[in-house]
């Protein structure tokens, strides 16, 4: 059966369209599989994310899709198009988009900058994630560190175990802190300002084991064997 995922947050800046452009790719390549991803945001990040390929052609499915009946409509392309993986790069905020194309998902990740500030925006998720889940307790949710800087920033090292500790519920729900991490390399914004994939970009990388390790994390997340 196919398998959605969500990208949201109720901020922008944090990698959310990185990770979607990224991931879908790396979904791409592991699974060997059609892959959908639906720019669900109304700014259109991952359409102008190939605004400046040099070919039109991209690795995977891209469409646009930012209405507020994904969770209707979706599942019906996803069956008719033969797609194994759907990822939905949501707008920032908490939009009837947002939360149509979370009722969608098989796992919701939610990517957040290694800062108190970043935990304090998707905090304000919450009540939307506990929402979903009362609808569909089978939902997954994850938490990505995400455009973390490079050095031995003590904060930056500890990222993980606050988020953890940040993220836990009186809920049933259960939130996952990944294990995988994003830095904010240059390679992906130069992969951005070529219109590609870091995996096209630059195929060995910080960045492209970083994705590739993510997109395992996901796999397993979501229960999906490996070779």
């Amino acid at each position: 059966m196919a398998k959605i995922i969500a990208i949201a947050n109720q901020k922008g800046g944090v990698g959310k369209t990185t990770i979607a452009v990224n991931l879908a790719h790396g979904l791409a390549l592991e699974r060997e599989c059609r892959t959908l991803l639906v720019d669900a945001d109304p700014a259109a990040s991952a359409v102008k994310w190939f605004r400046r390929r040099a070919d039109t052609e991209i690795p995977y499915t891209l469409t646009g899709g930012a209405q507020a009946n994904i969770h209707r409509t979706l599942p019906r392309l996803v069956k008719e198009g033969g797609y194994e993986y759907a990822l939905i790069d949501c707008p920032a905020g908490a939009s009837n988009i947002t939360r149509s194309a979370l009722m969608a998902a098989d796992l919701i990740l939610v990517p957040v900058q290694p800062s108190l500030l970043d935990f304090d925006a998707a905090d304000d998720l919450l009540p939307i994630l506990t929402q979903i889940y009362e609808a569909r307790p089978e939902i997954e949710v994850g938490v990505i560190i995400s455009r973390k800087q490079s050095g031995n920033n003590t904060y930056s090292k500890e990222a993980r175990a606050a988020a953890r500790q940040y993220f836990q519920t009186d809920e049933d729900l259960s939130i996952s802190i990944f294990k995988s991490e994003i830095y904010n390399r240059m390679d992906l914004v130069r992969a951005y300002s070529a219109g590609k994939t870091i995996f096209e970009y630059r195929s060995s990388s910080y960045s492209v084991t970083e994705f590739r390790n993510l997109t395992e994390e996901v796999l397993q997340c979501l229960n999906v064997t490996t070779a």
